[in-house]
């Protein structure tokens, strides 16, 4: 379940009706709206009224505005943003669906994509937009200071970033001030001046105040707005302030002494504050005292909070009335049911709290206030109190009770910050909370690719299989639960541990098997990829009758709950089990079917999206395959998965490639490479296998592709099947045997494809099956065998007949396609060779014999001294060159070529050389 956001923290807090109007503040304010500055700065010390100048002029002006107060909890990425679209969506419903599903997932997003997609879907809209952050100052997480940096300097024109803050904020200030993007209001700007002074002392306040004592406070004050709030509080002959009973004995006083009392508040007073406060505290009843410094502890509070707080039953009536006294008690909504202090004020509210009732008392009131949060749902807010108490314990034991669903949410920054806020001795001594610590760690690690898991989670596991031993076997109830319900995350976590580290496979096994014996039915998520990583193990361990009644129960889970990481895993494995095999259609119809289940903005349906067009691709539907494998690209662009990301441009790149867009498949290829290093090694074999279908027009791609064979580190020999780069090598060689003549050896690449295809057949994998007889044939090709080539690729085609392969034969370029021409097949199957050769880019069908044509040699056979000369053709030699070698004239050898090309059929020097090595005329 999600943590509910305070709603209280996106609304503009209300505006008084008397207030002192600042006209040239709100011009300034607005003048940086009109001129299309990204940043607004707010920036001055407390009771200065930062945050009453913005809403007043968003009040007046009629601007659509989001509006954020922060807290110190926003300290973590993931909340943060989550509020950030939560106060965007206030104003303009349906933005950032797929941004909130994105901070929702298990693991949270990279910031660029992130920050790309919601500053695109702010770009949809035509309209102003005001984005106002109160209280920056409050945040001190780095990599928020970061993506808010990015964030800025993406932004749409017509959207306006606000910020109040105490202290500037680290967003590269000089830069911005310097390119005109920065609208700046400080201290000296928002501080009273003489004028406004005596405006809010004697219209505003109404106390009538002599020219000289407004003076005199406005130069104590130097302009400090709530400094002079407090003396007019001070001064006013308020009346009874309580809501009973009389005024305290002294204070009924109406206006007498005002001088006196300024002229003492002029003297040599260094608290101006402490002394202030207390003459407005010794204002009230004592009961509305007891309540002010009560409810100082809370950051936001409403009546049922106060009366849980206070134990009174009447918070709500004092509220009111303390807004009607502004007494610094601010209304967050309009309906006047929550409220803040002035943070000057509650800070020395606290103060003389500590100094009444000491720790202890302090404590008392946060362990309500605690109790009521966790009761309303507002896990962060609870927790947020009781760390702030000595009980620990009760801290402990709350966070033991809801960290683990903000955890499986991504909020993995705030699970930490509490972790370590707890003593590590009182952690270690509770089992859950080192299974927490253990969590925490491992998808923090996960979520960025950590090479340190284990490392960072395995100390934690030990602490706690430790600290569960130290509890007596008679002791049922752990804090959270059962004995068996820790033990199952710690079972869990040692099988997951396994799996990423490469353990033995028969290990892993018995770890899952353990680990699901023990987990609760319901945990739906831990379940389903502790299934994913059984299905991998026994993919290879059992065969796929195993494989299948792993993926039926992953399937089970799916239909038993509504979590969307179960429907994830489950059909999205079983499609790729499915399309290993060669069911294509099957694997379709399981992608078709999980994205009606899965929301489709979520980044886990852009997986699916990439699986349906690898099939499309593979059956050579390109226009329906462009369609989804960009609905796919575009929702990965959210997700903190390269490897996806990856997936999608390399299936994108072969599309491009089918579609004879060479340049844009590189183009892909380029973008893969920059994702990380494992998907720059992708990319680079990718990007060979393409060098290669162009080698034989362009002789310079063909080197390129050598030189990466060079420095290629894998041995045929003892190469394993789950890489690109043993089939790229040997799509290198049968290359460099075609088109040069070094003629290198093919047979260790004949030796590694039988092993290959052995290992195909034995699993079931179509795919692979296909891959490995187009290459045998190719090589036979190479070698001249065409009877024998033509034998492998006959058993290539009645594998991939039935399901529709495509793409199998077609990104292996020009000499499939010469080869599939010679294809003796039967009439049931000339249609699939017909769909084939008509797939190809028309660049190479334009220069296709007829199908069917087999013959191996010309009719008319050459003259020695025409083979001769072609030869010379086939290297690359011009007409002198070839005169000089043979030592005849030019005209000689200009008539020798147009013979070759008669008896050829061809009409150039760039024809005869490929009809001269598909016909094996010359080496």
């Amino acid at each position: 379940m999600a943590d509910p956001l305070l709603k209280t923290k996106l609304g503009i807090p209300s505006v008084r009706a008397k207030l002192v109007p600042r006209p040239d503040l709100v011009e300034r304010l607005e003048g940086g709206l009109g001129a299309g500055r990204g940043l607004t700065l707010v920036s001055a010390p407390a009771g200065f009224g930062k945050t009453t100048l913005i809403a007043e002029w968003l009040q007046h002006a009629g601007h659509v505005a989001a509006w954020l107060s922060l807290d110190g909890e926003d300290n973590d990425p993931i909340r943060f943003w989550r509020y950030v679209v939560a106060a965007l969506r206030a104003v303009r419903a349906g933005l950032g669906e797929a941004v909130l599903a994105a901070l929702q997932s298990p693991r949270p997003p990279l910031p660029q994509p992130l920050l790309a997609a919601l500053i695109n879907d702010l770009a949809t809209g035509p309209d102003p937009l005001i984005l106002v952050l109160d209280d920056y100052h409050l945040i001190t997480d780095q990599a928020i200071h970061r993506m808010l940096g990015l964030f800025l300097d993406h932004v749409p024109p017509h959207v306006h970033v606000v910020m109040a803050t105490r202290a500037d904020p680290p967003l590269s200030l000089p830069r911005r001030r310097g390119s005109g993007q920065l609208t700046e209001m400080r201290t000296a700007d928002l501080a009273f001046t003489l004028e406004d002074a005596a405006a809010f002392l004697n219209t505003v306040a109404g106390l009538g105040l002599s020219a000289d004592d407004v003076a005199t406070l406005a130069e104590r004050t130097e302009g400090w707005i709530v400094g002079l709030q407090m003396a007019a509080l001070a001064l006013q002959p308020l009346g009874p302030t309580s809501l009973e009973g009389p005024p305290p004995s002294g204070q009924a006083e109406a206006s007498s002494g005002r001088h006196e009392f300024v002229t003492a508040f002029a003297g040599d007073d260094r608290y101006i504050f402490d002394y202030l406060v207390e003459e407005v505290l010794g204002r009230q009843q004592p009961h509305v005292q007891t309540f002010l410094l009560n409810t100082s502890i809370l950051e936001r509070f409403c009546g049922p909070l106060c009366d849980a707080v206070t134990a009174r039953t009447d918070s709500q009536v004092i509220l009111g009335h303390l807004e009607r006294a502004n007494l610094f008690t601010i209304p967050l909504d309009n309906r006047r049911q929550w409220y803040r202090y002035h943070h000057l004020f509650a800070d020395l509210l606290r103060h003389r709290l500590r100094q009444r009732t000491g720790e202890a008392g302090i404590g008392s009131l946060r362990l309500r206030a605690s109790e009521w949060y966790e009761d309303e749902g507002l896990v962060a807010e609870a927790v947020s109190q009781a760390l702030a108490v000595p009980d620990l314990a009760h801290a402990a034991a709350l966070v033991e009770r809801h960290s683990l669903a903000l955890l499986f949410r991504g909020e993995v920054v705030l699970v930490q910050r509490w972790l370590r806020r707890l003593p590590e001795e009182l952690v270690r001594s509770r089992p859950f909370l080192c299974v927490l610590y253990a969590w925490a760690e491992f998808l923090a690690s996960w979520s960025w690719y950590s090479f340190d898991v284990t490392k960072l989670v395995g100390p934690w596991l030990r602490n706690a299989e430790r600290a569960l031993s130290d509890v007596p076997p008679d002791q049922d109830v752990l804090v959270l639960g059962a004995r068996n319900l820790i033990e199952s995350h710690v079972a869990t976590l040692h099988a997951f541990l396994a799996f990423y580290d490469g353990d033995g496979p028969q290990e892993i096994v018995d770890l899952c098997l353990r680990a699901l014996d023990r987990l609760p039915r319901d945990a739906l998520g831990l379940r389903s990829n502790l299934l994913r990583n059984l299905g991998h193990i026994y993919q290879s361990l059992y065969g796929v009758e195993a494989t299948d009644r792993v993926w039926v129960e992953a399937e089970a889970l799916w239909e038993a709950g509504g979590y969307a990481q179960a429907p994830f895993t489950a059909v999205h494995e079983h499609a790729w089990v499915a399309a290993w095999r060669g069911q294509l259609c099957e694997a379709e119809a399981l992608c078709r079917q999980a994205l009606q289940f899965i929301a489709d903005p979520s980044p886990i349906a852009g997986v699916i999206y990439n699986q349906w067009g690898e099939v499309l691709v593979e059956r050579g539907e390109w226009v329906e395959a462009e369609r989804v494998l960009l609905r796919g690209r575009e929702l990965l662009r959210l997700a903190p998965w390269p490897e996806r990301q990856a997936a999608g441009l390399s299936i994108l790149a072969c599309l491009r490639q089918a579609q004879g867009e060479w340049d844009g498949a590189m183009d892909l290829l380029d973008q893969m490479e920059r994702l990380s290093d494992n998907t720059a090694s992708q990319a680079a074999n990718l990007r060979v296998r393409l060098w290669l279908t162009q080698a034989e027009k362009h002789h310079s791609l063909l080197a390129c592709a050598l030189r990466w064979a060079e420095v290629c580190e894998v041995a045929l020999d003892d190469a394993g099947y789950y890489h690109l780069t043993p089939l790229t090598l040997i799509r290198v060689r049968i290359a460099q045997r075609r088109l040069t003549q070094d003629r290198p050896d093919l047979g260790p690449a004949f030796q590694f494809l039988d092993r290959y295809l052995a290992y195909a057949e034995t699993w079931g994998a179509t795919g692979q099956a296909i891959e490995a007889l187009n290459l045998h044939a190719l090589a036979l090709q190479a070698q001249g065998d065409v009877s024998q080539a033509l034998v492998s690729l006959q058993q290539a085609l009645a594998l991939g007949e039935a399901e529709g392969y495509v793409h199998a034969f077609l990104r292996e370029g020009a000499p499939m396609a010469r080869l599939l021409c010679k294809v003796d097949v039967p009439v049931a199957s000339a249609s699939y060779v017909a769909r084939l050769l008509a797939a190809f880019p028309d660049t190479i069908v334009s220069e296709l014999p007829p199908t069917g044509a087999s013959q191996e040699v010309p009719i008319e056979p050459l003259t020695p001294r025409e083979a001769e000369v072609l030869q010379l053709i086939a290297g690359g030699a011009s007409n002198p060159e070839i005169a000089g070698a043979l030592f005849i004239a030019i005209d000689t050898v200009k008539r020798h070529c147009t013979h070759i090309y008669r008896k050829l059929g061809v009409s150039n020097r760039t024809q005869a050389a490929t009809c001269a090595r598909e016909l094996y005329l010359v080496e």
